[in-house]
């Protein structure tokens, strides 16, 4: 809050160059506005209350109602420098965040486009949520196979009861 960026804010917004308790000299407009805000450096007071972190500005002046609007004109320069500064953040984190949701869409584009090639010049189908062509086929010769071995294991049994009654009778 006693930063010269928002107290020259505060200084012009006011125009204090013109007020006789802060100012009596006669530089030029900018060593003027130097002048004036190392006056309301030192006619400024903040303390925090308590352990919270509200902050109670006092400003000393001749005139009990200008030093409140002075305080008061501080405290809400401060405030919309804090927004500002909030918002600006944000913005640059959205934008980064938008750049990076726009690299990584490229980025799935050119994969998908990748993977229709090697389909192609591999020859490989598919065919919607079944898969490839190529694993439907491995799916039914492993389903092909399963079933061979179960009747083998029927034939077998079959052929030892054949072979138990033939021998022992």
């Amino acid at each position: 809050m006693q930063s010269s960026e928002i107290l020259n804010d505060v200084v012009d917004k006011l125009d204090l160059t013109t007020d006789p308790f802060l100012y009596k000299g006669k530089l030029p407009k900018d060593l003027a506005r130097a002048a004036v805000v190392g006056a309301v450096q030192k006619h400024l007071k903040i303390e925090r209350s308590g352990q919270s972190y509200i902050l109670i500005l006092t400003f000393k002046h001749a005139d009990a109602a200008r030093g409140a609007l002075i305080a008061n004109t501080i405290a809400s320069t401060y405030l919309k420098k804090i927004h500002e500064a909030r918002s600006d953040a944000s913005n640059r984190a959205s934008g980064a965040f938008e750049m990076q949701a726009t690299a990584l869409a490229m980025r799935v584009r050119k994969a998908e486009t990748e993977l229709e090639s090697f389909k192609a010049s591999h020859a490989l189908v598919s065919t919607g949520q079944q898969g490839l062509v190529i694993d439907q086929q491995v799916e039914g010769v492993n389903k092909q196979l399963i079933a061979a071995h179960t009747e083998l294991g029927n034939k077998r049994a079959g052929y030892e009861q054949a072979r138990s009654l033939s021998s022992g009778s």
